[in-house]
Protein backbone atom coordinates (compact mmCIF):
# COMPACT_ATOMS: atom_id res chain seq x y z
CA UNK A 1 0.00 0.00 0.00
CA UNK A 2 3.05 2.47 0.43
CA UNK A 3 4.48 0.94 -3.11
CA UNK A 4 7.21 -0.09 -0.63
CA UNK A 5 8.77 -3.10 -3.47
CA UNK A 6 11.25 -4.37 -4.58
CA UNK A 7 12.08 -7.20 -7.26
CA UNK A 8 15.18 -8.56 -5.33
CA UNK A 9 13.14 -12.04 -4.47
CA UNK A 10 14.42 -15.17 -6.58
CA UNK A 11 10.84 -15.72 -8.25
CA UNK A 12 11.93 -12.05 -10.48
CA UNK A 13 14.92 -13.37 -11.42
CA UNK A 14 13.27 -14.93 -14.77
CA UNK A 15 11.21 -11.89 -15.20
CA UNK A 16 12.29 -9.40 -17.93
CA UNK A 17 13.50 -6.00 -17.03
CA UNK A 18 10.63 -4.83 -19.48
CA UNK A 19 8.42 -6.69 -17.40
CA UNK A 20 9.48 -5.07 -14.15
CA UNK A 21 8.94 -1.40 -15.78
CA UNK A 22 5.77 -2.45 -16.36
CA UNK A 23 4.78 -3.41 -13.17
CA UNK A 24 6.66 -0.57 -11.57
CA UNK A 25 4.70 2.21 -13.63
CA UNK A 26 1.30 0.42 -12.75
CA UNK A 27 2.29 0.43 -9.11
CA UNK A 28 2.28 3.95 -8.22
CA UNK A 29 0.76 4.72 -5.40
CA UNK A 30 -0.45 8.53 -7.18
CA UNK A 31 -2.69 7.60 -9.49
CA UNK A 32 -2.84 10.10 -11.51
CA UNK A 33 1.16 8.75 -12.41
CA UNK A 34 -0.37 5.41 -12.77
CA UNK A 35 -0.77 4.93 -16.83
CA UNK A 36 -3.93 4.53 -18.11
CA UNK A 37 -5.60 1.34 -19.29
CA UNK A 38 -5.54 2.74 -22.95
CA UNK A 39 -1.65 3.46 -21.96
CA UNK A 40 -0.70 0.20 -20.32
CA UNK A 41 -2.68 -1.95 -23.33
CA UNK A 42 0.26 0.06 -25.86
CA UNK A 43 3.01 -0.88 -23.51
CA UNK A 44 6.13 -1.88 -25.20
CA UNK A 45 5.90 -5.38 -22.69
CA UNK A 46 2.61 -5.89 -23.94
CA UNK A 47 3.08 -5.52 -27.55
CA UNK A 48 5.83 -7.74 -27.56
CA UNK A 49 3.50 -10.50 -25.80
CA UNK A 50 2.30 -12.59 -28.64
CA UNK A 51 2.41 -15.95 -26.70
CA UNK A 52 3.76 -19.21 -28.50
CA UNK A 53 0.76 -21.24 -26.48
CA UNK A 54 -1.55 -22.02 -28.87
CA UNK A 55 -5.05 -23.15 -27.99
CA UNK A 56 -6.25 -26.43 -29.26
CA UNK A 57 -9.85 -27.34 -30.70
CA UNK A 58 -10.31 -29.65 -27.63
CA UNK A 59 -9.26 -27.12 -25.49
CA UNK A 60 -11.70 -24.39 -26.61
CA UNK A 61 -14.34 -27.65 -26.21
CA UNK A 62 -13.20 -27.65 -23.01
CA UNK A 63 -13.42 -24.30 -22.36
CA UNK A 64 -16.91 -24.15 -24.04
CA UNK A 65 -18.10 -26.39 -21.50
CA UNK A 66 -16.27 -24.72 -18.54
CA UNK A 67 -18.06 -21.45 -19.20
CA UNK A 68 -21.50 -23.01 -19.02
CA UNK A 69 -20.68 -25.24 -15.68
CA UNK A 70 -19.60 -21.87 -14.47
CA UNK A 71 -22.51 -19.89 -15.50
CA UNK A 72 -24.87 -22.62 -13.39
CA UNK A 73 -22.44 -21.75 -10.01
CA UNK A 74 -23.68 -19.55 -6.91
CA UNK A 75 -21.96 -16.03 -6.43
CA UNK A 76 -19.93 -18.02 -3.90
CA UNK A 77 -18.89 -20.74 -5.91
CA UNK A 78 -18.08 -17.72 -9.06
CA UNK A 79 -15.60 -16.23 -5.97
CA UNK A 80 -13.55 -19.43 -5.12
CA UNK A 81 -13.17 -20.18 -8.83
CA UNK A 82 -11.93 -16.73 -9.18
CA UNK A 83 -9.10 -17.32 -6.74
CA UNK A 84 -8.58 -20.91 -7.86
CA UNK A 85 -7.65 -18.74 -11.36
CA UNK A 86 -5.52 -16.59 -9.60
CA UNK A 87 -3.31 -19.41 -8.56
CA UNK A 88 -2.53 -20.46 -11.97
CA UNK A 89 0.48 -20.62 -13.40
CA UNK A 90 1.95 -19.06 -16.33
CA UNK A 91 1.43 -21.17 -19.21
CA UNK A 92 -2.32 -21.75 -17.69
CA UNK A 93 -2.84 -17.71 -17.71
CA UNK A 94 -1.83 -17.80 -21.28
CA UNK A 95 -3.80 -20.59 -22.55
CA UNK A 96 -6.62 -18.83 -20.90
CA UNK A 97 -5.73 -15.51 -22.27
CA UNK A 98 -4.70 -16.90 -25.90
CA UNK A 99 -8.61 -18.18 -25.65
CA UNK A 100 -10.18 -15.14 -24.21
CA UNK A 101 -8.15 -13.44 -27.68
CA UNK A 102 -10.30 -16.16 -29.66
CA UNK A 103 -13.93 -14.94 -28.26
CA UNK A 104 -12.52 -11.47 -28.42
CA UNK A 105 -12.03 -10.71 -31.67
CA UNK A 106 -12.77 -7.11 -31.88
CA UNK A 107 -9.74 -7.35 -29.30
CA UNK A 108 -11.54 -4.47 -27.05
CA UNK A 109 -11.20 -6.47 -24.23
CA UNK A 110 -14.81 -7.00 -23.57
CA UNK A 111 -16.26 -10.23 -25.39
CA UNK A 112 -19.87 -9.09 -26.35
CA UNK A 113 -22.54 -11.43 -26.78
CA UNK A 114 -21.98 -11.89 -30.51
CA UNK A 115 -18.67 -12.79 -30.05
CA UNK A 116 -19.57 -15.39 -27.69
CA UNK A 117 -22.60 -16.39 -29.92
CA UNK A 118 -20.52 -16.82 -32.30
CA UNK A 119 -17.56 -19.02 -30.16
CA UNK A 120 -20.40 -21.11 -29.55
CA UNK A 121 -22.30 -21.61 -32.29
CA UNK A 122 -21.18 -25.23 -33.12
CA UNK A 123 -23.07 -26.12 -29.03
CA UNK A 124 -26.49 -27.48 -29.46
CA UNK A 125 -27.68 -24.47 -27.65
CA UNK A 126 -30.53 -22.19 -28.54
CA UNK A 127 -30.66 -18.81 -28.73
CA UNK A 128 -32.35 -18.48 -25.43
CA UNK A 129 -29.99 -20.87 -23.69
CA UNK A 130 -26.83 -18.89 -25.04
CA UNK A 131 -28.93 -15.29 -23.55
CA UNK A 132 -29.47 -17.28 -20.73
CA UNK A 133 -25.48 -18.25 -19.97
CA UNK A 134 -23.99 -15.40 -20.91
CA UNK A 135 -26.56 -13.27 -18.51
CA UNK A 136 -25.15 -16.02 -15.83
CA UNK A 137 -21.84 -15.12 -16.72
CA UNK A 138 -21.86 -10.91 -16.56
CA UNK A 139 -24.08 -10.86 -13.44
Amino acid sequence: MRCDYNFDDEIWKTVSPKAKQFIAACLQMNPHHRPTAEDALKAEWLQGRESTVKVSTATMAGIRRNIIDYSKNNRFKKLALMVVAHRSSINEVMVLRNAFRKFDKDQDGVISFSEFKRVLAETDYTDEDLHNIFAQLVR
